[in-house]
């Protein structure tokens, strides 16, 4: 499973509204709801015979866990896989005209288009659907309406200059944290732990999904934070040690002050707009001549892929891994451990044929 990006959502959003330009004032309209599965993780039972991998040592005894528990190293591949089947599920009974979802590992996120009523409905099949399936849901987390709260962004659909489309910015929240800790790495002098730069770098990441600009800002970071732990490998067979937690500020000192310029608001393009922390993404901006997709998805075991062309599925493609494909990653069949290497070497081989 690939974990949705925000820009994926504003694109599901925009993908219901085209075709419906005209009719944006008239009785179609879209809503955005967002729902939390409650206990995640602990919704799904273990076999007694996968008990003794869930088991733990405690002060009096062992404690067994009947259900999946989060902080297991397993439990987040485990959950991902089942919210994922959820997510298919669950768009499989509709139109792609009429609803389209994306899931970030508890937490769905459904575009919903037509009248009031019909919104509503298409709405309630999707959470009957689920809840018949087992799924509980945390309706204090829960919201609807044309603007909303999702992974740490907030999401309105939006008309301007008669156009509409859908706008993105950061939640307050979110950005004020990575303000903050982007503020500390601009006034630390001589070493600092790597562990705030990974977290750096991290939310940089997340919030590239909505604004691809601060991609460049954000990659002398991470080549920073491989180069040092390239280092830290290679002095573990050496006589100099250090503390592989200390990370010398200089090194991204350059990029750390353009991306709080960035945040900002005093770093402009080329024609001197400022490149802003939000998005507006109208549907005019949509280009609707090139509709090629390859679709893929990957397991420890195998892979499979569809190639669609405006959006109906003209050829697929199905393998299993074979040692020459474990060997080419240094990955073990059938071990789940490679995943995200399975994900990648199955895009790669779709592209390919």
């Amino acid at each position: 499973m690939v974990l949705p990006r925000l820009s994926d959502l504003t694109a599901s959003v925009l993908d219901l509204m085209e075709g419906e330009l005209s009719n944006f004032t008239g009785d179609v309209g879209y809503d955005i709801s967002v729902v939390d599965f409650e206990d995640a993780f602990h919704t799904l039972s273990l076999k007694e015979i996968d008990r003794g991998v869930m088991a733990i040592k405690t002060v009096s005894g062992w404690a067994v866990f009947r259900r999946l528990c989060c902080g297991m190293a397993a439990a987040p591949l485990v959950w991902c896989r089942v919210g994922a089947a959820a997510g298919r599920l669950g768009q499989a009974l509709f139109l792609p005209t009429e609803l389209r979802l994306q899931i970030f590992v508890d937490d769905p996120a459904i575009v919903t288009k037509g009248t009031s009523e019909e919104r509503a409905w298409l709405l309630g099949v999707l959470l009957l659907f689920w809840a018949a399936l087992g799924f509980k849901f945390n309706w204090a987390k829960a919201s609807r309406g044309q603007t909303v709260n999702w992974i740490g962004a907030k999401v309105a659909v939006e008309r301007r200059d008669g156009v509409p489309g859908v706008f993105a910015t950061l939640a307050p929240k979110k950005f004020e944290e990575l303000r903050a800790n982007v503020a500390n790495l601009k006034s630390a002098k001589g070493l600092v732990n790597i562990a705030l730069v990974r977290k750096v770098a991290g939310q940089l990441s997340w919030a590239s999904g909505l604004l691809p600009w601060i991609r460049s800002f954000n990659t002398m970071l991470w080549g920073a934070i491989a180069a040092h732990e390239g280092e830290a490998f290679s002095e573990k067979f050496s006589q100099k040690k250090r503390p592989t937690q200390l990370f010398f500020i200089v090194r991204v000192a350059q990029a750390v002050l353009w991306i709080s310029r960035l945040l900002a608001g005093a770093v402009v393009d080329n024609e001197g707009r400022k490149l802003p922390v939000q998005r507006w993404l109208p549907l005019t901006s949509r280009v609707t001549s090139l509709r090629a997709c390859v679709r893929t998805d990957a397991s420890p075991f195998g892979f499979g892929a569809v190639f669609f062309v405006n959006g109906v599925p003209r050829e697929w493609l199905a393998e299993v891994w074979t040692e020459v494909d474990a060997e080419v990653l240094r990955a073990d069949l059938g071990d789940p451990a490679w995943q995200a290497e399975w994900e990648l070497l199955a895009l790669l081989r779709a592209v390919d044929a």
